[in-house]
C-alpha cells in the first residue's frame, strides 16, 4: 500500500478501466516523468507500473484475483507513492432491462469488492449519440425516454460504476428489444385440473421466450413462457374481480432483455346473456347478447365431455353441430364465454339444454281449440304447440310441460297436425313428431230409439293419416256424459244402451280417434248433439179387417218433429220398408196370413232421427170372429191369434156354490170346472178339441145344449148359488163359440119359439100400458071401437140387491132397497087357485112370494083379443119368480098349458091388457139405446139409416164389404185373464166382434153377419176408422 499522501507527489484525477488496461489520468501535467503503479495491499510492491509523460498513463494487469483490494497510485520516481486509488477492476452484473414507450427499466448487481459511491447508466445507440443516461446508486434504475426509440437502430445500454474517481470498466447490454409483440388470443377460463388461468397467445413465436403480465392499472402478475413458443400461461393471484378491469400485456424476452409491451388486451369477465338456445335434433343453435362475440361450448353433464364447441368472434347467434351423436336421455349443458377482439373470457354459468322432443300422448280437437297433453324432457319449464299445414306453422301458442291447447284455425282446406318442442326460458327443445289434428267433427246421420238402446250411425271423413279410427258415440243426460262411450261399427253404425233417467233431455254425440304412428291418441271434435226423441205416441190403435189396417195414433209433442214411421212386422222382422207420414194415421195394405204374425210399431220422426217405437200392437186382435163358412149356420168364434184356430177357453170364476159343492164339482164334457186358488174359487174350461168349437148348419147344436142341459143340472145337485148360476151362464154365454142364435139362448134363455125369457140384472123390463075405451050405447061402433087403446110406456131397470143375506134381483133399485129393508110390505094377489087379481104397476112385483132370486117373462100360447079380459094369469103376459130353476122350468111348462104354475113359483101380471118387452142397453156411437132383445146389429144400424144396402139374394155376388163398422162386446163376468185377479177387473173392456172382417157382408145368399143379436153392454160405432181398435 502506497504510503499516505505525501505533499508535492503527483495526484490520480480519474482511473477508468476499459477492455482490462486500467488508464490513469492525472490531475495536472506533472512536467516531467510521473510512474504509475498496481499495488495489492500495504507496503506490496508494485504489481505493475508505467511512466508517462503525458496526462494518462495504461497499466495492464491480468492477475487480479478475487476478493483482493487492488490499489493505483503515482510517483515522479522511487519509493514515494502519492495518494492511493483503489482499483474497480470488477463490473457491475447486469440484470433484468425492459422498455416501455415511455422508459427504460435496468437492473444490476454490484460486484463483492470496494465499496461504489454509483453507477451511470446510460443509453447509447451503437454508431450513435447517448440517448440518455442517469447515475444512481442501488441496484435498478428507470431512464426515461422522451421519444420513442427508431426500429431501425441498435440500442444498448451501457453500465459503469464508481468509487472516487475510479470508474470500472463499462458493461454493456445485448441490444434492447423494440418491437413490440402482437397478441393473437387472449383466454381466460379454467385450467384443465385447476383453478382459472390466462392463456395468451402471440402473433408469431419469437426467438426468446414470452412474457404475459397481467394488468389492474399496474402489474399484478407475470408469466413466463418456454424458449421460442408463441404461448404462455398465468395463473392469477387471486380470482378476477368483474369489477375491475383487467388487462392482459406480452412482452419478449430475450435473456435479461425484456421489450416493450404489447397493446394490452382487456380480459373479458361478463359473460354475454344467453337470449335464445335450442336444438332441432341435428344442430345447436344459440343467440347472446352484451358481447361482441362468445364462444359456445355444449358439454354432456355426467361425463364432462365437450360434445359442441365454436367461437364466434363478431356475432350475436351461431350454430354448432354435435360431435358425437346426441343421446336424448342424457343431459347437456350450454355455457356462454365472452369474445372482445382477441381475448376470451371465462365462460358462464351453464344453461341445461333441451335434447328431448316432447313425447305427444293425446290430442284433442273441439270447440274451437286443440288440446294437447303430452310429456315433456326434465328441463322444460313449459312447451311450445305449433299447428302446421303442408305449407307450414299457422298457428303457435305456449303451454305447460304436460300440455296445453291453442286455438284450431279455421277455413283452412288442408290437413292439420300439430307438434311441440319443449321450452325452459330462452332454451328451446327440438320439434316433437307431427300428430294429426282431425279439425272436422263427424256427424251422426241415423238416431233410431228402441226399447232399450239407441242404434244409429256415424259418418265422417276419412283421414290416410289414421287407417283406423275410431268414431265413438256418447249418450248424454242433460247434457253431461253418462255411461261408457261405444265405438261404432266399420260402417258408422252403433248402439248405445238407453240408461232409466226418467223424462230428462237425452242426446248423443260423437268424436272420431285414432293412434297416430308416433303412438298419440288423436281425437277430433265432438259432432253436433243429436237429439234423442224419447216419446212415443200415447197409444197405437189398430184396426185390422184381414185386408187392410188402419193404423191411428194421437199427435206427439216433441222437438223437431217431422212425422212418423209405421212399420210392419212379421213377428219381429219388417214386412217391408217402413212407411213415413205427416199425419196420425194411415192405412197398410196386409192380406190375412194364418202363418204370420203381422204386429205394427208407430215412432216420431224427427230432423235428427227416429224415435223409440211403441210396443207392436198386433193387426190381428183377439175378438169374436165371423164365420165365412157358407155350408154352417152363421157363428162368432174367439180367436186371439192370427192361425185362427181352435184353442183352450178357461174363464176364471168366483165361489159359486153355498158351502162345497154336493158329491163333488161336475164334469160334463165340454164344460170342465175345477176349483182354482184365490182370489178366484173355480174355472170353467171348454177345451179346443170340444163339441164347442164345432158347427154344423143348425141354428141351436143339440149336442152343445144336450151338454148345457146336464151341466145345469149337475150344477144344482152340487148347489148352485143363484147367483152362482147368474155369473157362470153370463160367462159361457161371453166367452163359448155360439151361433148367432146361441147368442140369446145362452145369455138370457130366450126361447122365442116357447114365448119365455129369463130376466137378469142388467135387463129393463118394458111395459107399454094400455087404457080401456068405451063408446056407450051404440052397438054397433062398441063392436069395432070399445077396447085397449095404449096410454104410456115403462120401462123397470133389472138390478140386483141383497135381502137378508140372500142375492135377488129386481125391478127396482129404490123399491127393492125399501122392500129389502122391510120398509114396506106389499100385499099378495088375491087368488082362487086359477084366478089371480092383476098388478098395478112396479110395486106388485114385490109381494112377499114373488121375491126370489129366478125369474121369468112368459108369454100365453095366444094373446086375448083387444077388446077381452082374463083374470087367469096363462092368458096374460105373465111373470114367474122362483127359488130353482126346476120349479121355474115346470112352472113354465104348466103355465104354458093353462095350469097353476105349482108349488113355491110366485107369478104376476099387470092388469090390463100390458105388454112386456124384455130389453137391453146397447150403446150407438157413444149413446146408450135400449132396444128389446132380439134386435140384431142391423136393426140398430137401421135407426141412424147406416145400414149397408140388401143385395138381392138370388145372386151369388160376396156382397158390399162392411167398413167404418166396430162392435165391443162387454166381458161381464167372462173372465179369461187370470192376471185381472192381481191387477183388477178392467170396467168397460170388452172384445170386439169382427163384423168387418174380410169381407164382412151386410147380406147375401149365405149370410148375414148384420143378423148378429145384441146382447147388453154392446157398443156400436159407425165413426169410422181405428174406434173399436186395440190399444197398446
Amino acid at each position: 500500500m502506497p504510503d499516505p499522501l505525501i505533499p508535492g507527489l503527483p495526484l490520480v484525477q480519474s482511473l477508468r478501466r476499459t477492455r482490462g488496461t486500467l488508464t490513469v489520468l492525472l490531475e495536472f501535467p506533472p512536467g516531467n516523468e510521473v510512474t504509475a503503479g498496481l499495488f495489492k495491499g500495504v507496503g506490496e510492491t508494485p504489481l505493475v507500473t508505467a511512466t508517462n509523460t503525458d496526462l494518462g498513463i495504461d497499466l495492464t494487469y491480468d492477475g487480479y484475483e478475487p476478493h483482493v483490494e487492488y490499489y493505483v497510485a503515482l510517483s515522479f520516481g522511487g519509493d514515494r507513492w502519492g495518494l492511493p486509488v483503489t482499483v474497480l477492476w470488477q463490473q457491475p452484473a447486469l440484470g433484468a432491462i425492459s422498455i416501455d414507450d415511455r422508459y427504460v427499466d435496468v437492473a444490476w448487481t454490484l460486484p463483492e469488492g470496494p465499496v461504489i459511491d454509483d453507477v451511470t447508466v446510460a443509453l447509447r445507440q451503437d454508431d450513435g449519440p447517448l440517448v440518455t443516461s442517469v447515475t444512481c446508486s442501488g441496484g435498478t434504475a428507470r431512464l426515461p425516454l422522451a421519444a420513442a426509440l427508431a426500429t431501425g437502430g441498435v440500442y444498448r445500454i451501457h453500465l459503469t460504476a464508481r468509487r472516487g474517481v475510479a470508474t470500472s470498466e463499462p458493461v454493456s447490454s445485448e441490444p434492447l428489444i423494440l418491437q413490440a409483440l402482437g397478441i393473437s388470443e387472449v383466454r381466460y377460463e379454467p385450467g384443465p385440473h385447476g383453478p382459472y388461468r390466462i392463456d395468451v397467445t402471440a402473433t408469431c413465436a419469437p426467438s426468446g421466450r414470452l412474457v404475459a403480465e397481467l394488468l389492474a392499472g399496474t402489474t399484478v402478475a407475470a408469466a413466463e413462457g418456454q424458449d421460442a413458443t408463441a404461448t404462455v400461461s398465468l395463473t392469477p393471484p387471486v380470482p378476477l374481480d368483474p369489477a375491475t378491469r383487467w388487462q392482459l400485456a406480452l412482452r419478449h424476452r430475450k435473456g435479461s432483455i425484456t421489450g416493450p409491451p404489447s397493446v394490452p388486451v382487456e380480459i373479458p369477465l361478463r359473460a354475454p346473456e344467453l337470449t335464445g338456445a335450442s336444438y332441432d335434433g341435428t344442430h345447436f343453435f344459440a343467440s347472446w347478447q352484451g358481447t361482441p362475440g362468445a364462444r359456445v361450448v355444449v358439454t354432456r353433464r355426467d361425463t364432462g365431455d365437450i360434445v359442441a364447441e365454436t367461437s364466434f368472434r363478431v356475432a350475436s347467434c351461431g350454430q354448432l353441430a354435435p360431435k358425437p351423436a346426441i343421446q336424448v336421455d342424457k343431459t347437456y349443458d350450454l355455457t356462454l364465454a365472452p369474445i372482445v377482439g382477441q381475448a376470451y373470457g371465462p365462460p358462464g354459468p351453464p344453461t341445461p339444454l333441451i335434447v328431448a322432443a316432447p313425447a305427444l300422448k293425446a290430442v284433442v280437437a273441439g270447440q274451437g281449440q286443440v288440446v294437447v297433453r303430452l310429456t315433456a324432457d326434465p328441463a322444460a319449464t313449459g312447451t311450445e304447440l305449433s299447428i302446421t299445414t303442408a305449407d307450414g306453422p299457422t298457428h303457435t301458442a305456449t303451454a305447460g310441460v304436460t300440455g296445453g291447447y291453442l286455438a284450431l284455425p279455421t277455413g283452412l282446406s288442408t290437413e292439420l297436425s300439430v307438434a311441440a318442442r319443449a321450452v325452459a326460458g330462452d332454451v328451446v327443445g327440438p320439434l316433437s313428431k307431427a300428430v294429426p289434428v282431425l279439425s272436422v267433427p263427424p256427424s251422426i246421420t241415423e238416431v233410431t230409439t228402441g226399447d232399450t238402446a239407441v242404434t244409429g250411425k256415424v259418418a265422417s271423413a276419412p283421414d290416410s293419416r289414421l287407417p283406423t279410427p275410431q268414431r265413438a258415440v256418447t249418450l248424454r243426460v242433460a247434457g253431461v256424459p253418462t255411461g261408457v262411450p261405444v265405438n261404432a261399427q266399420a260402417d258408422g253404425s252403433f248402439s248405445v244402451t238407453l240408461p232409466d233417467t226418467g223424462t230428462a233431455a237425452l242426446t248423443l254425440t260423437a268424436v272420431v280417434s285414432g293412434t297416430s304412428s308416433s303412438g298419440a291418441t288423436v281425437t277430433g271434435p265432438s259432432s253436433p248433439p243429436a237429439p234423442v226423441t224419447r216419446v212415443t205416441p200415447a197409444r197405437v190403435d189398430v184396426q185390422y179387417d184381414g185386408r187392410s189396417a188402419w193404423v191411428q195414433w194421437p199427435p206427439v209433442d216433441t222437438p223437431g218433429l217431422t212425422g212418423y214411421q209405421v212399420t210392419l212386422l212379421n213377428g219381429t222382422t219388417p214386412a217391408g220398408n217402413p212407411v213415413t207420414v205427416t199425419t196420425t194415421g194411415v192405412r197398410l195394405t196386409a192380406a190375412h196370413d194364418p202363418t204370420r204374425n203381422y204386429q205394427v210399431t208407430v215412432r216420431a220422426v224427427t230432423d235428427s232421427g227416429l224415435g223409440p217405437a211403441t210396443a207392436a200392437v198386433p193387426l190381428f186382435q183377439a175378438g169374436w170372429y165371423p164365420s165365412d163358412d157358407r155350408t154352417k149356420a152363421p157363428h162368432l168364434r174367439p180367436f186371439t191369434v192370427a192361425a185362427m184356430t181352435p184353442s183352450k177357453i178357461k174363464v176364471f170364476l168366483p165361489n159359486l156354490f153355498a158351502g162345497s159343492p154336493s158329491g163333488g164339482l161336475p164334469d160334463v164334457s165340454p164344460f170342465v170346472l175345477q176349483a182354482e186358488a184365490a182370489p178366484f174359487g173355480y174355472t170353467l174350461t171348454m177345451p179346443a178339441e170340444s163339441i164347442v168349437w164345432q158347427f154344423d148348419g143348425q141354428q141351436i147344436r143339440s149336442g152343445v145344449r144336450d151338454a148345457w142341459n146336464t151341466f145345469q143340472s149337475a150344477l144344482s145337485t152340487a148347489r148352485l148359488t143363484p147367483l152362482g148360476w147368474h155369473i157362470l151362464r153370463d160367462a159361457v154365454s161371453r166367452s163359448m163359440p155360439q151361433t148367432f142364435d146361441e147368442t140369446l139362448s145362452y145369455a138370457y134363455g130366450f126361447e122365442p119359439g116357447t114365448g119365455v125369457i129369463d130376466l137378469v140384472p142388467g135387463m129393463i123390463l118394458r111395459a107399454d100400458f094400455g087404457q080401456y075405451q068405451w063408446i056407450g050405447a051404440d052397438a054397433i061402433a062398441s063392436k069395432y071401437l070399445d077396447g085397449y087403446v095404449g096410454s104410456q110406456r115403462v120401462e123397470y131397470e133389472i138390478g140386483s140387491y141383497v135381502s137378508g143375506g140372500e142375492w135377488l134381483p129386481g125391478f127396482d133399485a129404490f123399491l127393492s132397497a125399501i122392500v129389502g129393508a122391510n120398509g114396506t110390505e106389499v100385499p099378495s094377489p088375491n087368488n082362487d087357485g086359477t084366478r089371480y087379481s092383476g098388478g098395478e104397476g112396479l110395486p106388485d112385483l114385490y109381494y112377499p112370494q114373488f121375491r126370489q132370486p129366478y125369474l121369468r117373462l112368459v108369454y100365453p100360447p095366444k094373446m086375448l083379443a083387444s077388446g077381452s079380459y082374463d083374470a087367469r094369469p096363462a092368458c096374460n103376459i105373465a111373470l114367474l119368480a122362483a127359488g130353482d130353476r126346476v120349479s121355474l122350468s115346470a112352472a113354465t111348462t104348466n103355465l104354458r098349458q093353462g095350469q097353476p104354475t105349482g108349488a113355491g113359483v110366485a107369478v104376476a101380471y099387470l092388469r090390463g091388457r100390458v105388454t112386456l118387452t124384455a130389453c137391453v142397453r146397447v150403446w150407438l156411437d157413444g149413446t146408450p139405446t135400449v132396444v128389446p132383445v132380439g134386435t140384431r146389429v142391423g136393426n140398430l144400424l137401421e135407426t141412424a139409416a147406416t145400414r149397408p144396402p140388401v143385395l138381392p139374394t138370388q145372386t151369388v155376388t160376396p156382397g158390399v164389404p162392411i167398413s167404418g163398422l166396430t162392435l165391443t162386446r162387454a166381458t161381464g163376468y167372462a173372465i179369461t185373464d187370470p192376471s185381472t185377479g192381481s191387477d183388477g177387473y178392467a170396467v168397460g173392456a170388452g172384445m170386439p166382434v169382427r163384423l168387418d172382417w174380410g169381407r164382412g157382408m151386410a147380406y147375401d145368399e149365405y149370410r148375414d153377419w148384420l143378423s148378429l143379436p145384441l146382447l147388453a153392454g154392446d157398443r156400436i160405432s159407425t165413426g169410422g176408422r181405428g174406434a173399436a181398435g186395440r190399444s197398446q
